[in-house]
């Protein structure tokens, strides 16, 4: 009866443990940590970033238009979505924009005649700008506003690997752009944030209204300090 009732409180004890134990979700968390160089910042790049792939553009030297001179442009590689939506790409100018990591991200650009303010967009997960196009060009139309869309580091055509700093670092550039380049007044640019682009644009935010940078770029986003999250 005893052996019996020890039984019991064993196996009422590996009941407990069972309740209890989480070493095989944190063996499952261990791997991958690992496998990332036991990185937080590389596994947590690794489980948020999804990029296209392979990216919906490519970059070419063309011309707009017969009149017009040769110069850097991007184009769709799906002939349907360049049948499409390709008049409407080659509607936004294309710049390469160095980032303080060493990566060259591509950044597109388009006016609005009425246009009183820039809207800086950070797009979501799983898209790159030449899918964010006929969104962009309709907040154009829609909102009266110049667009600034963007692919963090390792998004369509953009150099190096997705990586969580470097989307910091991106972002930046973008600014810096907008500020030194086009001579945009940092207090009319707006900065719209979607889904994973949400990190970046808060992160920014806070590191100028904590005052923890400085120059122009810094306040620049304080003006445009608008960071929203979609879903």
């Amino acid at each position: 009866g005893g052996g019996d009732g020890g039984g019991g409180g064993a196996g009422g004890g590996a009941g407990a443990m069972s309740r209890d134990c989480h070493c095989v979700p944190s063996t499952i968390i261990g791997c991958f940590f690992c496998a990332q160089g036991c990185s937080s910042n590389k596994l947590g790049s690794k489980l948020a970033f999804f990029p296209p792939a392979p990216a919906s553009y490519g970059i070419v030297h063309a011309r707009r238009n017969e009149d017009a001179p040769a110069r850097q442009m991007a184009r769709y590689t799906n002939p349907a979505m360049d049948d499409e939506w390709g008049d409407v790409l080659a509607l936004f100018e294309l710049v390469m924009l160095p980032t303080a990591r060493g990566q060259h991200m591509c950044a597109f650009y388009i006016a609005h005649p009425e246009a009183k303010v820039t809207l800086l967009v950070s797009h979501g997960n799983a898209l790159d700008v030449g899918l964010l196009v006929p969104f962009a060009r309709h907040l154009s139309t829609e909102l009266k506003v110049n667009i600034m869309a963007y692919d963090y580091t390792g998004y369509g055509c953009s150099s190096g690997e997705p990586n969580i700093q470097d989307t910091y670092a991106d972002i930046e550039a973008v600014v810096d752009y907008l500020v030194q380049q086009r001579g945009k007044d940092p207090a009319r640019i707006i900065l719209y944030g979607q889904s994973v682009g949400s990190g970046p644009t808060c992160h920014y935010v806070s590191q100028v209204s904590g005052g923890s940078r400085g120059g122009t770029s810094g306040g620049s986003s304080g003006g445009g300090g608008g960071g929203s999250s979609g879903g």
